[in-house]
């Protein structure tokens, strides 16, 4: 018989034969996209050879007990340009946060508001629509950013907490 049990030896669950488990330490935290079918298009010539979301886990965990929104986020971050997307490629707005999340548009805009404020997220504008871009500072989906998205967030206070390699345009 197998045990999942917790640090002290307490037996939190009995393992059946076929079932798997993951060991996390603490501090650690997976980050998963679905799906790159969205952005075939926009990268076609360009190679993606990087499934997972870079994480700044120094300040991101303290920015995630505040804002609870930041983290939904930060899971759904584009490729280079960091602007907040579904998996179908449609620009995640107010709107379609209020009905996906289940909050008010009260809370959501004052934590969108505050966000901005810390400089977490930028409100922009992509085909006539309201979009929200997470600073790479903070999160990341693939090795490098558009120029246009670091000059964007350069002048960023959370700049101080990453090594910016080589290029302008990465982070």
């Amino acid at each position: 018989m197998k045990y999942l049990v917790d640090e002290y030896g307490e037996i939190l669950e009995e393992i059946r034969d076929g079932e798997r488990y993951a060991v996390l330490d603490v501090g650690d935290m997976i980050l998963r996209r679905n799906s790159l079918r969205s952005y075939k298009e926009k990268t076609a010539n360009i190679k993606i050879d990087y499934p997972y979301i870079k994480l700044n886990t120094s300040i991101a965990f303290e920015y995630f007990k505040k804002y609870s929104l930041l983290s939904y986020l930060c899971c759904h971050v584009g490729y280079m340009d960091n602007v907040c997307r579904y998996d179908n490629g449609k620009i995640i707005t107010f709107n379609s946060l209020v009905n996906k999340l289940k909050i008010s548009k009260t809370t959501l805009s004052r934590q969108i508001k505050e966000m901005v404020k810390d400089d977490l997220i930028h409100k922009i504008k992509i085909e006539n629509k309201n979009a929200y871009m997470v600073n790479p500072c903070l999160c990341m989906y693939g090795q490098s950013i558009l120029k246009s998205t670091y000059l964007d967030f350069k002048s960023s206070p959370l700049t101080k907490y990453v090594n910016i390699k080589g290029a302008v345009n990465e982070l």
